[in-house]
């Protein structure tokens, strides 16, 4: 029933989108739009499944740039997901294990392919399926994970790496910058309420 409005996502850093028992119903064009404008105007914005699968039966067509995911199958059970060797420093990914599992159902398919702004594979898991993307759409940032929350009794939410990457993603995508120097907590600054402290600052005798 998200219409746009209820509430908007203007004054907001970051949207989770969470679509697990929610699948098989259309979003509002007003809610899809408020979406793809605040991602437009450089908003954070994740997503797990079964947002693919909404796209592949003609729902959420407006969502298309924010929909990380296409769509052959599902199926659900064990996870396990592998980081995609270069990726393991990557901050959505940088405080989970190499390789770790749990249950979900899952969205089985790759990355969706854009002509622009390509998205980026962190993590696959062991049924060759891409399982947490991302993407930079502008001044935006994107995250997908292929496993649909707590769908159908599974608990994965309450999973710790599954958190962790949550937390991880909320930091990444918000990029918030405090202190307004130019660097965020994920670009390295180390004190962001402090405008004279970020990478490469002049060193001062304190």
């Amino acid at each position: 029933n998200y219409d746009g409005t209820n509430p908007s996502p203007a004054t907001f850093d970051a949207v989770i989108h969470l679509n697990g028992t929610s699948y098989s119903t259309e979003m509002d064009a007003g809610g899809q739009q408020a979406l793809v404008d605040y991602v437009a105007a450089g908003g954070g914005y994740m997503h797990g499944e079964w947002n693919a699968y909404q796209f592949s039966n003609g729902q959420m067509t407006a969502m298309r740039d924010l929909i990380l995911y296409d769509r052959s199958s599902g199926s659900e059970g064990t996870v396990t997901c592998t980081l995609v060797p270069g990726m393991e420093n990557h901050p959505v990914v940088a405080n989970v294990p190499l390789v770790f599992s749990f249950q979900a159902g899952r969205n089985d398919g790759l990355a969706h392919v854009f002509a622009v702004d390509p998205v980026e594979v962190l993590a696959t898991d062991d049924h060759g399926n891409d399982a947490v993307v991302i993407r930079e759409l502008g001044n935006a940032r994107l995250v997908g994970f292929n496993h649909a929350g707590n769908y159908s009794g599974y608990n994965t939410l309450s999973d710790v790496e599954v958190q962790q990457m949550y937390i991880d993603a909320v930091l990444w995508v918000a990029d918030i910058d405090e202190d307004l120097d130019g660097w965020s907590p994920m670009d390295g600054d180390c004190d962001d309420t402090d405008p004279t402290a970020y990478p490469g600052a002049p060193e001062v005798c304190d």
